[in-house]
């Protein structure tokens, strides 16, 4: 063989090697990345619902949308958010001191593969039209289960909260699936 063809027959075999290993482990490196069903997986859903007299009430209800059962046992820890992603103040309490009909507090609940559990928010209505220092809520942080991550919620319908309101909250509960 001449050494022309020689070269030629070393070039076809090497630059495709040197090619192809490269490219191999570069994919292969990334197989940690590639997405598989979270057994920690939470869905959520917000909407107003019906009221004590004088107030309001938003619910969130959360589904555990992963393959393992999960308990909580606590009220949730909420935050929430305006339009451009700043905090709200907010003067949190347990909804069992005002509303025990509401509310029996806390009991562990194991929310099991697409079963639901749900809280709600009460406030006092506001007399009139949302004032100038009056907060336009349009996304929440609920604590997610531990293990599951942290979304940010966008809330839906979008509800207005006075300055300085005290917001009453559920312990959470267990929701029949609709």
């Amino acid at each position: 063989m001449s050494p022309k063809r020689l070269r030629l027959a070393a070039l076809l075999i090497v630059v495709p090697l040197a090619i192809a290993i490269p490219i191999y482990f570069l994919a292969t490196a990334y197989d940690d990345y590639v997405p598989v069903p979270d057994e920690n997986c939470v869905a959520w859903k917000t909407e107003n619902v019906q009221a004590p007299p004088e107030h309001l009430a938003y619910k969130i209800t959360m589904q555990n949308c992963g393959s393992a059962s999960f308990t909580l046992n606590s009220y949730p820890k909420i935050e929430l958010f305006d339009d451009a992603q700043y905090l709200v103040p907010v003067e949190w309490a347990e909804a069992r001191a005002s509303f025990p009909e509401l509310d029996k507090g806390p009991t562990p609940l194991i929310i099991k593969p697409k079963e639901l559990a749900s809280t709600t928010l009460i406030w006092p209505k506001p007399a009139g039209e949302p004032t100038p220092n009056s907060h336009l809520v349009t996304h929440m942080a609920v604590a997610p289960p531990p293990g599951a991550n942290e979304d940010l919620l966008e809330t839906m319908p979008e509800f207005s909260l006075p300055e300085g309101v005290k917001v009453s909250h559920t312990a959470w509960r267990d929701q029949p699936n609709t």
